[in-house]
């Protein structure tokens, strides 16, 4: 992840990676899940949207890598937290213009798994949302008319015209993405 917000939030309130490699330390953050879960990364809720992962303790694991760099250092591998982290997501796609909004995040049971920094003792569930909640609002905010698909590929614009009234949306059934469209000659 490269998010200036983010990276600067993260060095202020983790003032550690400062004090350990000093003002000009650069920072990245790699996001991945862990093997072990017990539920499907990504649910489909017909009145929630599309649920990624879970807050429940032993459930779907996110391990959050943060990777930091000096002049005199280079890439090294600082920080590695684990959590329990859930979005939502409301995504539709209604004659291609995608509207995407994620409305809530949760982050749960955030554990240490590596240290090179000697981080002091945090509340990381609280400090981690903080900033993951200001990311989440910037991009609401960028995305807020939705990604007309159509203007961006042009081409699109033609096949809109054959497809009307194209659908894509978690908002149906449990389980299932609904996705339908009326053709040009249906009456």
């Amino acid at each position: 992840m490269n998010n200036t917000n983010a990276t600067t939030q993260v060095l202020q309130i983790f003032h550690e990676f400062v004090a350990f490699y000093g003002p000009d330390v650069s920072l990245e953050i790699g996001v991945s899940l862990t093997e072990e879960q017990t539920t499907d990364a990504i649910q489909i809720d017909s009145k929630r949207g599309i649920v990624f992962g879970s807050t429940e303790a032993g459930d779907l694991s996110t391990v959050v890598t943060f990777y930091a760099s000096n002049a005199t250092t280079p890439r090294e591998e600082a920080l590695q937290l684990e959590m329990n982290l859930q979005m939502v997501f409301n995504v539709s796609l209604v004659d291609f213009l995608a509207t995407i909004q994620i409305e809530d995040t949760n982050i749960a049971n955030t554990v240490v798994k590596f240290d090179h920094i000697g981080m002091y003792k945090h509340d990381y569930d609280a400090m981690l949302s903080s900033v993951l909640k200001d990311v989440i609002f910037d991009l609401n905010w960028k995305y807020q008319n939705g990604i007309d698909f159509k203007v961006l590929y042009p081409t699109l614009a033609f096949v809109a015209g054959l497809l009307r009234n194209s659908v894509v949306t978690p908002f149906e059934l449990d389980h299932f993405i609904y996705a339908g469209f009326s053709w040009i000659s249906d009456f």
